[in-house]
């Protein structure tokens, strides 16, 4: 395999924000790095007051204004500029071997024309943006959609992280199926597999963004029918999002929201759970899911599409719209005899060959081969 690379990732957003893509692109930044490649992170600026350019787990993190058209004349006039601003600052850099792209938002279209523009191989990562937006902002913007078809149009390969999102992003640009691929989220398993075996605690854990999306008032709502049948069940919420204030009102006994955690903290949480909750109603991976099962703990979830693939026969499907069904399955899995989940079961998500995967796409890319 070809080393000494050197690669974009373009990430819809990046830290100090905190959600899916962004840890998916930081330990791809550090994967790559500790393979001998040159990584230059490329995200949108914002808020404003985030650095310009920064060092930032010892992958340099490039910070651009991706502005989107308006309806008003200003903020046309302010995309025009942005457009112009972000070319003259990519132009200032040494050219990548390849551009890779992930959650298409601000800056596909800038990126997609300046790669072709420059002759730049593209690679496109879907990570479920279309339908997992908190403001539906793929079904309200023609710019929006017309942004992500070009993009998919001219990458080299468009990758997504489960068969169900590569099959969304077809729907929208039906010229993915051609050069479309899963490539499945990775994970380090070692951080994970210090949680102590599992023991009958009662405790349920679920983590993640708190918007709509990830369905925690779905939990909220059915605690109350967990507590008349386990009073001592206990339900833990990790994570920060607009939808804290209603959840916070709607917190009934037996339930503590836990704030943003860091990786650490989440280990030792996870470590004192019996079980892991993910009640998505649109899920285009399920990381949080992956790093239960990698802390050897089972998982009740809502049978989305991807959420099953990646939980495999390790748990439970329950019909999360229903408060007095989801009630009785957590019920019936806290009153299971404590089970682990097998290390073997994470194996498939190992980021060597998560890595391994892309690699060969930007090599193909770069030569211009089929992948």
């Amino acid at each position: 395999m070809v080393r000494g690379m050197r690669v974009w990732l373009a990430p819809s957003r990046y830290a100090p924000h905190v959600g899916g893509i962004e840890t998916v692109v930081a330990q791809l930044a550090g994967e790559l790095a500790a393979r001998g490649d040159q990584v230059l992170v490329v995200t949108h600026r914002h808020p404003a007051g985030l650095p310009v350019d920064e060092t930032a787990g010892g992958i340099r993190v490039r910070r651009l204004t991706f502005d989107a058209p308006g309806r008003s004349v200003g903020a046309l006039q302010r995309f025009v500029a942005s457009y112009r601003a972000v070319a003259v600052a990519l132009d200032c850099e040494a050219t990548p071997d390849v551009l890779h792209l992930h959650g298409a938002a601000n800056q596909s279209l800038h990126l997609a024309r300046y790669s072709t523009g420059r002759g730049i191989p593209l690679v496109l990562t879907t990570h479920g943006e279309i339908s997992g937006d908190v403001e539906d902002i793929f079904r309200r913007s023609g710019y929006f959609r017309f942004s992500f078809r070009f993009a998919t149009r001219v990458a080299a390969a468009v990758t997504a992280p489960s068969e169900q999102t590569l099959q969304e992003a077809s729907l929208l640009a039906p010229g993915v199926r051609a050069k479309g691929r899963v490539v499945p989220n990775g994970i380090r398993t070692e951080a994970w597999q210090r949680c102590p075996p599992v023991r009958a605690t009662g405790r349920v854990l679920a983590w993640g963004r708190l918007e709509p999306q990830k369905g925690f008032d779905r939990l909220l709502a059915a605690w109350p029918l967990v507590r008349r049948q386990l009073p001592h069940a206990e339900l833990r919420i990790a994570g920060e999002g607009a939808q804290r204030p209603a959840l916070e009102k709607t917190a009934s006994a037996g339930v503590q929201l836990l704030g943003r955690l860091g990786e650490a903290e989440l280990v030792q949480e996870l470590g004192s759970a019996q079980i892991a909750a993910v009640p998505s109603r649109v899920e285009a991976f399920g990381m949080s899911a992956l790093e239960a099962l990698a802390g050897g703990r089972p998982v009740l979830h809502s049978g989305v599409p991807a959420l099953s693939d990646v939980v495999g026969d390790h748990g439970w499907v329950a019909p999360h719209d229903d408060p007095a069904a989801l009630a009785g399955a957590l019920v019936a899995a806290l009153r299971e005899e404590p089970r682990a989940v097998p290390p073997e079961a994470v194996q498939r998500f190992d980021w060597a060959d998560v890595v391994e995967a892309y690699r060969g796409m930007y090599v193909a890319a770069v030569s211009g081969e089929g992948f």
